[in-house]
């Protein structure tokens, strides 16, 4: 009995949520009755069923109103666009090609979710390009991570009331919209339910008193598995094993920083410890090693306009531009009021100073990082580990601890009894007392991983992203998130009364249904093109980008006269954004105001003036050197109609010139040429263009 005690004290999960647990705890010490079925653990399984149901329906309803939304934004290209959806592509070409339907070795986007679009497929096969079947599933899936949640929660030990908060805050979170109105978010949610699947499989591989030394191997190899299942939804998944290996060291260790793992490495369980590290550390290399092998030689390309502060020269204004980018991630899961769609084309401003004053939005960052690092581990209890027996004991240096006795994974129970401690000291090879965390902060610090490792791979710290802000990659980090806040809140709120908790759960309430209006309203604006964007322009209306996208929206619906003025105040924004142009000039060409449209085009041409030797000439290549080619081509159309074929020539041959055949967003001027000399007579150029 004696091995098993001290496996149970070692391996902490437990954090007490109210007096009764104590209580409780004192019957299954003594093993009384621990293998009968009693009406309490059957009213428990009820409560636990009944919480999960209603969590699944609250996540559903939430989002019901998604239902009628038609296909938004990257839709069209994922979903309506995408050849992969098709029977006539084999479902195995789905892991040669990229996440919008082209051969991956040959992206410059490196979007690689065969899983994600596999279930496209599904919806595809079933219900054709019908938008309600993929926004049926987007929002059964939410329902199903919610239900996770509230399930790793109670796994926890958070007890059923604050588990059904946590998952019901995960539920009602605004900054979830995008990812579950968006038919391309399901990425997001297909990769945080195998994520959170490969989390709880590991802490089933952790030892039992049943099995005191060792650790369950199926379960470990199948949190692997789900690891990669998570990685072919979407990248980021992969980091889970890196969660678990955090998660290993602070529930099965318990010590930071780890100075004393060589005192205790002979020990059985700190060998076991390293084992599952070194499966966890060996597997995230090789699969990510893998799965970079599949990218091929073409290189990731993104605009400097994507994403302006990894395309700086200058570190520090890199440094003060990722600081403020990270507190506005931050913000939005502390106060989603104003959530945007793009955050490209300079929505957030660069920092180039440190006398900026959006420095100060920094500052709290930091600040508040630093403050819910110090609570998550300022609680602490000193171990004394014997070298005999295995006996340990613990000694808090707070307050005593006692455990819920509804761990059903062997995870430990504390207590801060003095007979204990003097039976430990007396023992002949009592080792050195490593500082390990406090119950409550063992659950704030896995938050805290959750929260931060999941978001590396979109910080432009790991490799340059192309986007600035996401709210679809805040999905997973969120639950980590509320589990922080869920964990701090608990520990500095613990023993202080009805009163707290009751102005608490108040609190709690009123968050929760400002969570949800906000949601609902938020929701509303995904339903078209045209909705998203004119919420952009009333939130953001500042960038550029903003216009031209609902410009082309208003275009697609014949709104030409909104659409016109959309363009032109694009173009007013930022005069070198040549796309704003372009599509000016295209809207005029189909018009017939062809003098107008000749205008809008050679506008293009003249920010090439402007930029050519200067040292801005990349801003120039982002911005307009793609629509270059574009332009003459139009253009070239333009003077072939009138009955003006030398010029139309002249312009085809400069635009292939700059765009040759190839696959890809030029092969128009290709095109263009060819259809050209054939229809006048030419057709022995045409081999040799």
């Amino acid at each position: 009995a004696a091995p098993a005690s001290s496996l149970r004290q070692r391996r902490n999960l437990s954090v007490p949520d109210d007096g009764s647990s104590g209580k409780a705890s004192k019957h299954t010490a003594h093993g009384e009755n621990s293998h009968k079925p009693s009406f309490a653990t059957q009213g428990n399984r009820i409560v636990d069923v009944g919480g999960g149901v209603l969590v699944f329906v609250v996540a559903v309803l939430i989002f019901a109103n998604t239902f009628t939304h038609g296909f938004v934004y990257d839709d069209l290209v994922a979903v309506v666009e995408n050849p992969d959806l098709t029977p006539a592509v084999p479902w195995q070409q789905l892991f040669k090609n990229d996440y919008w339907g082209n051969l991956l070795s040959h992206s410059h986007t490196k979007s690689f979710r065969p899983l994600t679009v596999l279930t496209f497929r599904w919806n595809h096969m079933f219900g054709g390009l019908s938008p309600v079947g993929y926004h049926v599933v987007n929002v059964l899936l939410h329902g199903l991570v919610c239900v996770l949640v509230y399930v790793l929660a109670k796994k926890l030990l958070f007890g059923p009331v604050l588990s059904f908060l946590i998952a019901l805050l995960f539920a009602v979170h605004p900054v979830h919209v995008e990812a579950v109105a968006n038919v391309c978010g399901r990425a997001e949610m297909l990769s945080a339910i195998f994520f959170i699947l490969s989390f709880w499989l590991y802490l089933h591989a952790l030892p039992t008193p049943f099995r005191p030394h060792t650790h369950a191997w199926g379960a470990l190899v199948l949190s692997v598995v789900a690891a990669v299942a998570a990685m072919l939804s979407k990248e980021p998944g992969i980091t889970v094993l890196l969660v678990n290996v955090a998660a290993d060291f602070v529930f099965t260790c318990g010590v930071l920083p780890l100075p004393s793992l060589r005192a205790h490495f002979r020990e059985p369980w700190c060998r076991a410890l390293l084992t599952r590290t070194a499966v966890f550390l060996s597997s995230f290399v090789l699969i990510s090693a893998y799965r970079l092998s599949l990218n091929g030689e073409a290189p990731i390309e993104f605009s400097p306009a994507d994403n302006p502060a990894s395309f700086s020269d200058h570190l520090l204004t890199r440094v003060l531009s990722y600081f403020y980018i990270y507190a506005i991630n931050a913000w939005l899961l502390i106060f989603p009021r104003t959530l945007l769609a793009d955050y490209t084309h300079n929505t957030l401003p660069l920092i180039h100073t440190f006398d900026d004053p959006n420095n100060l939005v920094s500052l709290a960052f930091i600040l508040g990082m630093a403050v819910a690092t110090f609570l998550a581990t300022r609680a602490s209890v000193s171990v004394s580990v014997s070298g005999g027996d295995g006996q340990v004991t613990n000694t808090s240096n707070t307050t005593t601890n006692t455990s819920s006795s509804n761990n059903q994974s062997g995870t430990p129970t504390n207590s801060g009894k003095t007979k204990n401690n003097s039976s430990s000291a007396k023992h002949d090879h009592t080792r050195s007392q490593p500082r390990t965390l406090h119950p409550h902060a063992r659950v704030a610090a896995l938050g805290l991983a959750l929260l931060v490792i999941p978001f590396l791979p979109a910080s432009n710290l790991v490799t340059r992203v192309g986007f600035v802000v996401a709210e679809r990659v805040l999905y997973v980090p969120s639950l980590g998130y509320i589990i922080l806040l869920a964990a701090l809140t608990r520990a500095l709120t613990s023993g202080r009364g009805k009163a707290l908790s009751s102005v608490l759960l108040f609190i709690a309430s009123l968050i929760l249904t400002a969570f949800l209006v906000r949601s609902v309203t938020r929701a509303e604006d995904w339903k078209s093109d045209v909705t998203i964007w004119e919420a952009m322009v009333r939130d953001a209306p500042w960038n550029p980008k903003t216009w031209k996208s609902v410009g082309l929206a208003y275009r697609k619906q014949d709104r030409l006269r909104e659409a016109e003025h959309a363009y032109k105040q694009c173009v007013t924004l930022d005069p070198d954004f040549g796309d704003c142009f372009l599509e000016l000039g295209l809207m005029y060409q189909k018009q017939g105001r062809n003098s107008e449209a000749e205008a809008a085009y050679k506008s293009i041409f003249n920010i090439k003036k402007r930029y050519y030797h200067t040292e801005q000439q990349e801003r120039y290549a982002s911005l307009t050197w793609p629509t270059v080619p574009e332009a003459m081509s139009n253009l070239g159309v333009m003077y072939a109609t009138n009955g003006d074929g030398a010029r139309a020539e002249q312009l085809f041959r400069q635009a292939y010139a700059l765009a040759p055949a190839r696959s890809g967003r030029h092969g128009f001027a290709y095109s263009n040429l060819v259809y050209f000399l054939q229809i006048n007579g030419r057709a022995d150029e045409i081999a040799r263009v």
